[in-house]
């Protein structure tokens, strides 16, 4: 008999675990969304002094970004992570400075991912 609860249990976690797949793939997706944005941002203020990039450049990072996060990200949904993004960013870059261990990663998902896209 215990051995019948013990399956039923683990029945019941397998198929609850398997219910948050989605939820799951949607988290990873936000995050890798953020992840280029604030790659973004800290070009912007580190690399660019603080010039925006064009529409034709944001066009064509966007697309390096779609290709990797799919669309997985609803569009309501993306503008508050970009948000997110500029603000997290810009605090850092204040905060710790452009030649911070904190701001590398940033800028090396930039120059890896999204620098090759503007050429």
């Amino acid at each position: 008999m215990a051995n019948v609860r013990s399956c039923a249990v683990a029945a019941a976690l397998i198929l609850m675990a398997g219910l948050n797949w989605p939820a799951l793939a949607d988290e990873a997706a936000e995050a890798t969304y953020v992840g280029y944005h604030q790659a973004i941002r800290a070009a912007v203020h580190c690399l660019r002094d603080n010039t925006e990039f064009n529409q034709p450049e944001q066009t064509k990072m966007g697309a390096v970004i779609d290709a990797d996060v799919g669309f997985g990200v609803g569009a309501g949904r993306r503008l508050t992570l970009i948000e997110k993004a500029k603000s997290e960013m810009r605090d850092m870059v204040q905060k710790w400075g452009c030649k911070s261990d904190k701001l590398a990663p940033h800028l090396a998902l930039f120059h890896e991912k999204l620098e090759p896209a503007l050429q």
